[in-house]
């Protein structure tokens, strides 16, 4: 009785609140131009100008740092039981997470996985006062030539991290036969996450971490690109994309984000009566996660409000973080198998998993990774209001690819409200919200696609 009737008012009291929330932007921001943005210097430190010299990077991590998290591997409490049968859907199961840990401390090895994390020529620069890691990759002369190079900056998302891509930029770097162009790629850590500084003043948003990575690509000399963008990086791309559309050749991502006004009546539309605007070979899977967004705001919206807090226990306990990238990389990966035992987790590779771990773990940066939510959401000072405002139509060549099981679905109807120049959307028949770890080679073909169609 208590579902049945929760399940009639929910959609309810959803369409109040989200025409509340359109009527209130639509005041807010209306048809008006873009907010003007501030760039921003974010060190206490230096003064106003940045050290332009670009320096080689490596990542090698001191043995001590290693033989400390060996200890606190060790000395991990016991976990408490996990309710039988549930799986992940009351969050991480302990016995799964015990045997994780257990690999971890006898079968992971860093100084390997260190030498797979240096294939690639990395960097950092200074921009805004931070100094910002990045990879650097161009395509083998003899193989390009007589190609045309075309930059693309990808852009990762939380909790992911740069290493997330590692077997995304090969296929990108390498020329392919059926093309006459192939990608010179630049992937920036985002600030406070992994090996990219933290800003030690509050306002690094998303719109700032776009015009950091513009100037990045300035600075090597490559002032128009493309942009691919997942997860919370799609924050970064489609504001980067809108402020700098005179450079942004075109624009893609596998979670299209669609928040210009009309866009969030059509998803409202959308999400009450599906079938009038969700296109028919899509419409079962639409109404299987229609819901599953809402169950998952609640960590976003502790992480916005608090992520300090969310972070200590994270920097200090290697079982705590591992228990929370876990659970986010399960439940955004495949919603389904929340009741497996393993929550879907046994289709990732352990070491890829570890070594996302082991990036926040060993530069202590999950709590700055965190303030990114914080930052870009907040409404002091209407920042927030700012930010989104951002989030409108957008101009530059776009493509949309959807996997099966991503639990940020928009439906097309609402994508041709936000993307004026939608080149392609393409809806896949697997796959989540991780396809560089997952589906590595249909996301590359999707990417070489889209720009084939756009760029001829």
């Amino acid at each position: 009785m208590c579902i049945s009737f929760t399940n009639k008012l929910l959609p309810s009291v959803f369409v109040f609140f989200s025409f509340f929330i359109f009527v209130f932007f639509k005041w807010k921001l209306g048809e008006s131009p873009l907010p003007e943005i501030e760039f921003k210097h974010f060190s206490e430190e230096t003064g106003p100008y940045d050290d332009y010299r670009i320096r080689p990077f490596k990542i090698d991590i001191p043995l001590s740092d290693l033989i400390n998290l060996k200890e606190k591997l060790l000395t991990t409490r016991e976990l408490s039981p996990s309710i039988s049968g549930v799986g992940f859907s009351y969050g991480i199961n302990s016995e799964y997470l015990k045997k994780f840990l257990e690999y971890w401390k006898t079968e992971y090895n860093w100084k390997k996985r260190e030498s797979y994390l240096n294939q690639f020529p990395q960097f950092t620069t200074q921009i805004a006062g931070l100094n910002i890691h990045y990879i650097h990759v161009k395509p083998n002369k003899t193989l390009a030539k007589g190609k045309k190079i075309i930059p693309l900056l990808l852009i990762h998302g939380w909790p992911g991290s740069v290493i997330a891509l590692y077997k995304l930029i090969p296929l990108l770097t390498t020329p392919q036969a059926s093309y006459d162009f192939l990608f010179e790629v630049i992937a920036p850590s985002t600030p406070g996450n992994g090996f990219s500084e933290a800003s030690p003043i509050s306002g690094l948003n998303s719109v700032q971490i776009g015009t950091i990575y513009h100037r990045l690509m300035f600075r090597l000399g490559l002032e128009n690109y493309y942009i691919h963008a997942s997860d919370s990086g799609a924050l970064i791309g489609h504001s980067q994309a809108v402020l700098f559309s005179e450079w942004v050749l075109g624009y893609h991502s596998n979670i299209c984000l669609a928040a210009s006004l009309s866009s969030i009546l059509a998803w409202v539309i959308a999400f009450v009566v599906p079938s009038l605007v969700v296109e028919k070979h899509w419409l079962k899977n639409y109404k299987d996660v229609s819901w599953k967004p809402f169950e998952e705001l609640s960590i976003i919206n502790f992480i916005s409000n608090s992520p300090d807090t969310f972070g200590i226990g994270l920097t200090d306990s290697p079982a705590a973080l591992a228990a929370v990238i876990l659970d986010r990389i399960a439940s955004w990966s495949n919603y389904n198998l929340k009741n497996c035992s393993d929550g879907g987790l046994d289709s990732f590779d352990k070491n890829e998993l570890l070594d996302i771990i082991m990036m926040y773990w060993l530069t202590k940066s999950i709590t700055p990774s965190m303030r990114l939510y914080r930052d870009t959401f907040r409404m002091v000072n209407c920042e927030g209001i700012k930010n989104l405002g951002l989030m409108k139509v957008l101009t530059v060549p776009t493509g949309c690819v959807w996997f099966r099981n991503e639990i940020a679905f928009v439906p097309y109807f609402a994508l041709e409200n936000t993307y004026s120049s939608l080149v392609s959307v393409n809806y896949l028949e697997e796959g989540g919200h991780f396809p560089a770890l997952q589906h590595p080679v249909l996301l590359s073909n999707d990417i070489w696609s889209f720009v084939n169609k756009d760029y001829l």
